[in-house]
């Protein structure tokens, strides 16, 4: 889940880092989740 959301902020040059991306998918695995899928639902208009 860590690389797909770090490929998610990637391909639409979000700021941050990898080690943000560990700490959101760990300590808060439900928020991570909801913000790739509000970033997906946002960008495919």
């Amino acid at each position: 889940m860590v690389a797909l959301r770090t490929s998610i902020r990637n391909r639409y040059k979000i700021n941050g880092s990898v080690c943000d991306d560990w700490v959101i998918m760990t300590c808060c695995h439900f928020c991570g989740l909801c913000q790739m899928a509000r970033e997906q639902k946002a960008r495919r208009r």
